[in-house]
């Protein structure tokens, strides 16, 4: 009886989720007010077409043979309370907004694209953490429920009344940026949201409107000029670690964090993340999305205002023609109401230090009715007294305050109060920058204390001198070298005639072991330049090549021609002189990564610890500073890097061949030619296990001879499960390049689909880890034939294209699973043979009871197996 309650439980559970699912206690809810207020002549009637209206694409009743003529509808009475205002305590813009008379008056309005306000409230209840609480759910809606969104207007603009509300839109601005220009913002932002006319906004779209507004805007970017947006991804095709790195940060700059993913998914993200498109210019500094909240979401990012803003207005003027949803009244419409009217936003990025911060904060609480919002937030690593050494502040126009005003205007005014906010001390800042410093004065006691350098130290002469050249092959290398100026000003001017951009979040990423600072730059697409990082100039080359005197050479010649006549610190009997003693002598830094495990990062430490006991090296997990290079330690550094070297490639060859020795390890191939390009552990895996142990091993045929299995009660009672791997290489003349493991959510479901047409049968997975698992269960007596129907059949339906290999047989992901005839087997028994188990390499699972192979199988060799199994 307890088992039919629990029974009973579990199945009204999934009633319950199903109904909730489907809304079907609103839906009939909401019909049974409606009739019995209405009173209907013909209630059924008014039902159906209620129904088909609202809950109903135009798509899904064509595809089921239902037309219903376009009538009036009359107006349906939602089945929703009033809510309890002190519900929305925590967003005081919706508990201000929605008062009684305005739920009353919006609560059975409906809108012309056939969705009620029911589609709105349930975005409201859903997403408690919105600031201001309300979505559109269509265009159409900043209509139909204009009494709500007037009221959220309202109180986002701190504002009694509502005249002015339209909002001209001034192609042509112009504004004073000179004083952007003296404050150079470290990055600025510029996004632009737009929805096109007569569709319905993402949280009701339907996923065949989705994805076909999806291919249509695509299109439509790919066919501008005004930014090229060269990289495309799908989010649906997306493998699983880039797919959260985009949701964390959208210019994928980031290491993907758990927490922020919840906020992609409920009502506001239907079919999330089927139909949604990200894309980026090759700088990662242009971004759009299709239809992620909005039809489309474009980012500007530039440290130019005017540059981003220029790119924004041209896109805006080439969507035009694209029939984009607004108003007089209300701007553009977005689906977050404090969006609407340009439908822009901007956050301009400033860096100072604490005590400059602190001022900005003073005078920004002095400026009235401004038009931004200001966020303050620390940055940076702690300087040596235990305090943050910088801190960002964040500006950013409040979108809301946008309507009624023309772009003009509110870049007018933004000018205007940031120029207020940092008016403290401008001058006496600058002043400061430009005035000159004699770095020998200024450094002249640690100077007098300094060893004299050994070797040579310029540049030209380490690399002439250099006897043995080649450095270690590992793809993160660089060279730094630092300098500093005798006297002279050291900022941005230096850089004139030069192209180059600040550098951004990925590479900032790339060069986190160095700790760079803002006026950090990119050159020519070549170098990094830092300016008044630690010294006046840090630049850092990557090192791609082998030849370390080659590199030097070219180095020599970009640095020469940068400082042109610049006077740079140096002593003859010291060398280039740096702020730190580690790097006096060639200012040249060496850093390697070597890429290894723990292991072998302790041997390596160990020998460092050979070649340079208490001597200038920085060693740090798997890799290695060399701070001070010169052509004498560079001979010992060669030295190492070859020992090191060794090391690595002995560990590496252990690992590869423990890898199967170890019983609890199982031997993967990522993709296919994977086993071409590292055939050595497998090539020995295979002679171990199949070839030295069964020389007899053949590949299946159809037409293959096999002893007979006796058929006694012992073969006919023990049942056999026996799982068929395999992989394609191509279906309906497409390309299949990897395994189901290293294909994305999007790929795997349209393979689904295809091999199902092919092949449907009971016991058939798809896409799991191979493409195709194919699992029987049968009597021993009947193994031969049923394996030999089960492999005919699967052949026939798609054909030979199978990822296959001359030596090892069939391949997949699981070596196990997929070399020879590529097939498992698990006998139920409980009688135990250890020896005849440890000839033919099976394991006997008391658990189970049954026996399982442990190696890949072979059709002759199993079946050898099971004939002498049976005759014990």
């Amino acid at each position: 009886m307890a088992k039919g309650n629990e029974q009973m439980t579990a199945l009204q559970k999934e009633a319950k989720q199903y109904m909730e699912k489907h809304q079907i206690e609103d839906i009939i809810g909401d019909l049974l007010n409606t009739v019995t207020q209405h009173k209907f002549d013909e209630p059924i009637i008014y039902m159906i077409k209620y129904l088909c209206r609202v809950y109903c694409t135009p798509e899904q009743l064509q595809l089921h043979g239902i037309s219903i003529k376009e009538s009036v509808l009359q107006k349906p009475v939602l089945c929703l309370p009033l809510p309890d205002i002190n519900a929305f305590k925590d967003r005081p813009i919706l508990r201000k907004a929605m008062t009684r008379e305005i739920f009353y008056k919006c609560k059975n309005e409906m809108t012309s694209y056939g969705n009620t306000f029911r589609s709105m409230w349930k975005l409201i209840k859903e997403y408690p953490n919105s600031k201001v609480g309300v979505f559109a759910v269509d265009p159409d809606s900043y209509t139909t429920y204009e009494q709500l969104f007037d009221q959220v207007i309202i109180q986002l603009k701190d504002q009694k009344d509502q005249k002015n509300a339209n909002t001209p839109y001034n192609r042509d601005f112009t504004y004073n940026t000179q004083f952007f220009d003296q404050i150079k913002p470290e990055e600025c932002v510029v996004t632009m949201r737009r929805n096109i006319n007569h569709e319905r906004f993402n949280s009701t779209l339907s996923p065949k409107q989705r994805e076909a507004l999806s291919a249509q805007l695509k299109q439509v970017l790919q066919e501008q000029q005004i930014v090229k947006f060269n990289i495309v991804h799908h989010l649906d095709k997306l493998p699983e670690f880039d797919l959260k790195k985009v949701l964390t940060n959208e210019r994928m700059i980031k290491q993907p964090k758990d927490k922020n993913l919840h906020q992609y998914q409920g009502s506001r993200y239907p079919d999330w993340p089927y139909n949604r498109i990200i894309m980026y210019s090759e700088d990662m500094n242009n971004m759009v999305w299709i239809n992620k909240e909005d039809h489309l979401k474009f980012k500007f990012i530039s440290p130019n205002l005017n540059e981003a803003l220029k790119k924004a207005l041209a896109m805006n003027q080439f969507l035009e023609k694209y029939n984009i949803s607004q108003s007089e009244k209300y701007g553009y419409h977005t689906v977050k109401p404090q969006y609407s009217g340009l439908g822009l936003s901007i956050q301009l990025k400033f860096r100072y230090d604490i005590q400059s911060i602190n001022k900005i904060k003073q005078n920004s609480t002095k400026i009235q009715n401004k038009l931004f919002s200001i966020l303050f937030r620390e940055k940076g690593d702690k300087n040596e007294k235990g305090d943050k050494g910088e801190r960002t502040s964040i500006i950013t126009v409040a979108p809301a305050l946008q309507l009624g005003k023309s772009l003009a205007q509110i870049m007018q005014q933004l000018n205007q109060d940031i120029q207020n906010m940092f008016n403290y001390s401008q001058k006496e800042n600058i002043q400061q920058i430009q005035q000159e410093v004699d770095y020998y004065s200024q450094h002249k006691d640690r100077i007098d204390k300094l060893q004299k350098t050994q070797g040579f130290y310029h540049i030209k002469d380490i690399a002439i001198n250099i006897k043995q050249d080649g450095i270690f092959p590992t793809r993160k290398k660089y060279i730094i070298v630092r300098r500093n100026f005798v006297k002279g000003p050291c900022n941005i001017d230096l850089l004139n005639g030069k192209k180059y951009r600040q550098i951004n979040q990925k590479e900032l990423q790339r060069l986190k072991f160095i700790n760079l600072n803002q006026d950090t730059f990119l050159i020519d697409d070549k170098y990094f330049l830092s300016i008044k990082l630690d010294d006046d100039l840090l630049w850092i080359f990557p090192f791609k090549g082998f030849s370390l005197s080659q590199k030097l050479e070219e180095i020599d010649i970009i640095i020469s021609e940068f400082l042109q006549d610049r006077q740079v610190a140096e002593r003859n009997e010291y060398g280039y002189l740096t702020n730190s003693n580690e790097y006096v002598g060639s200012g040249i830094s060496l850093f390697i990564n070597f890429e290894c495990s723990d292991e072998i990062d302790e041997q390596i430490r160990k020998k460092i610890d050979i070649y340079w006991k208490g001597q200038k090296l920085f060693k740090q997990k798997s890799s290695l500073w060399l701070h001070n290079v010169n052509d004498q330690n560079y001979h010992q550094l060669f030295q190492l890097l070859i020992e090191i070297n060794q090391i690595k490639q002995l560990k590496e060859d252990q690992q590869r061949l423990s890898c199967y020795r170890d019983r609890k390890t199982i031997l993967l191939i990522p993709y296919p030619q994977f086993i071409n390009e590292y055939s050595k552990p497998y090539m020995e895996y295979f002679q171990q296990n199949i070839q030295s142990r069964f020389p007899h091993c053949r590949p299946y045929s159809s037409d293959m001879k096999v002893e007979k299995i006796t058929d006694n009660q012992f073969s006919k009672d023990t049942l056999i499960k026996c799982s068929i791997f395999r992989n394609l290489k191509q279906i309906n003349n497409q390309e299949i390049k990897t395994f189901a493991t290293n294909l994305s959510l999007r790929e795997r479901k349209d393979l689904e689909a295809v091999f199902k047409k092919k092949y449907q049968k009971e016991g058939v997975i798809y896409m799991k880890c191979h493409h195709i698992e194919y699992t029987f269960q049968c009597p021993i007596t009947q193994f031969i034939d049923k394996f030999r129907k089960s492999i005919d059949d699967i052949h026939n339906a798609f054909g030979k294209e199978f990822w296959k290999d001359e030596n090892f047989g069939f391949l997949g992901p699981l070596v196990q699973e997929s070399f020879v005839d590529g097939f498992q087997l698990q006998i139920k028994t409980n009688k135990i043979y250890e020896k005849l188990y440890k000839e033919y390499n099976y394991e006997y699972n008391a658990q189970e009871k049954s026996i399982l192979s442990k190696r890949p199988c072979a059709f002759n060799i199993e079946v050898e197996f099971l004939a002498k199994l049976v005759d014990l």
